[in-house]
Parts: C-alpha cells; sequence; structure tokens
C-alpha cells in the first residue's frame, strides 16, 4: 500500500474505513436500503 508506506497510521485508518463502508453496504443490501 503506497499511503502506508508514507506514514502507517494513516494506511491504517484508510484501511479501517474502507473495511467499515464494506459493512455498511453489506448490512443495507440485507436490509433492503
Amino acid at each position: 500500500m503506497i499511503g502506508g508506506a508514507i506514514n502507517p497510521a494513516f494506511g491504517m485508518r484508510l484501511l479501517n474505513i474502507v473495511q467499515f463502508l464494506m459493512k455498511e453496504r453489506a448490512a443495507s443490501i440485507e436490509n433492503g436500503i
């Protein structure tokens, strides 16, 4: 990950945000929203 190479903390935060968005999207699909 390029961002991780520049700033590990930023890379980890970005990864957490991506995982959160994917989880929210999956929940929305399950709820039919």
